[in-house]
């Protein structure tokens, strides 16, 4: 299947690409994944990075208090991966199909030789990064603030005693210390 190039200009680059770009981009592959598939594991190889094109996805990881837990929702124009594509570390987090999702998938090779030959246009897929991870901390910023607030909240309404119970219990553990320590060598 031939790759959308406008799609890519309007949803994922926010730009408009030349002729030159639009070959440059060739290597781009078009991955389709039926709801409930995994497009990412936990482990696997970050080479690539991967621009939604359509559906939904969840992003995933084990709690050890809670089991699987999804942390976040992507859609359309959302990118995938850019982490591990960035810093040549493993995926941090399972991706799963929430929906029957188009991707498109631009391997790390393919990304240094548009370094080399196509600057311009590599130059706009790291803006394209930096603007998903902007984003991301932004929506990170409206959901974690009201809930820091709750959590003072509720701190301030604790009572004294609940405070002070680990300084009480540090003192007489250190009084123990030293009594049992003067007890062993008082001969």
């Amino acid at each position: 299947m031939a790759i959308d190039m406008t799609w890519l200009e309007t949803n994922a680059l926010h730009t408009r690409l030349s002729a030159s770009d639009k070959k440059a981009l060739s290597p781009l592959q078009e991955m389709i994944f039926k709801k409930g598939e995994s497009i990412l594991s936990m482990g696997d190889d970050g080479g690539a990075l991967y621009f939604i094109k359509s559906g939904e996805v969840s992003v995933q990881d084990n709690n050890r208090y809670e089991g699987r837990l999804a942390f976040a929702t992507l859609k359309e124009g959302d990118l995938i991966g850019e982490l591990s594509f960035l810093n040549d570390r493993r995926a941090s987090a399972d991706v799963k199909a929430e929906e029957d999702c188009v991707i498109y998938k631009l391997r790390k090779e393919d990304m240094i030789s548009l370094m080399k030959h196509h600057q311009g246009l590599a130059f706009n897929i790291m803006n394209a990064i930096v603007n998903h991870e902007a984003k991301l901390l932004l929506n990170m910023r409206r959901e974690l603030v009201p809930m820091l607030r709750k959590f003072k909240d509720k701190a301030s309404k604790i009572p004294m005693a609940i405070k002070l119970f680990p300084l009480l219990f540090i003192a007489i553990y250190c009084a123990a210390f030293f009594f049992i320590s003067y007890k062993d060598f008082s001969y």
